[in-house]
């Protein structure tokens, strides 16, 4: 396998190539669209770890996402695109060990909740800067008992007492 960090406008003759590219960096790249994001389906059999940082990139354009199966890391932070229809079909990427959603302002309770409840193998998760998350689904945090890492910064609706709880019921939490 290989490893791509690009710049890149033609993303599709590129990924022909190299079947089994096992990580993608597109953060910040000013050209992914909704085309050149859909070439990466031809490889998401052998894709683990997708930064897509600062994309333009729309729930339009990440539709069938729940297909990459193998994918262990996904960083989608600062996509401020993204709004509803990504939350579930993350739900549906079970190997996922680390996700990243920082700012994204379309999160809400009713949402994590869908993702808590169905990635079981999450190490890393940062929520950082989701200012629509409160109490009622930071409480629901507490599921995830593989969690090692967990980024909660700027969500001023949640209170200490309930990051307390969860540092107390994931034994696995190494950084807060």
């Amino acid at each position: 396998g290989c490893t791509l960090r690009f710049q890149i406008k033609n993303l599709k003759n590129l990924v022909k190539t190299c079947l089994k590219i096992f990580e993608i960096d597109a953060s910040f790249c000013p050209n992914l669209s909704h085309f050149s994001f859909f070439s990466i389906f031809t490889i998401r059999k052998s894709l683990k770890i997708l930064n897509l940082k600062g994309t333009d990139l729309s729930d339009h354009s990440l539709y069938g996402i729940n297909d990459f199966q193998e994918l262990e890391v996904l960083n989608m932070s600062t996509c401020k695109k993204v709004e509803i229809f990504l939350y579930f079909a993350l739900g549906r990427l079970k190997k996922l060990k680390s996700l990243n959603l920082t700012g994204h302002i379309h999160l809400c309770d009713k949402f994590l909740f869908i993702l808590v409840s169905n990635l079981k193998l999450l190490e890393d998760l940062d929520l950082s800067l989701c200012t629509k998350l409160t109490d009622k689904s930071i409480d629901a945090l507490a599921g995830l008992k593989m969690l090692k890492r967990l980024s909660l910064r700027g969500l001023f609706n949640v209170r200490d007492q309930n990051v307390i709880n969860i540092i107390a019921d994931c034994s696995n939490i190494e950084c807060l």
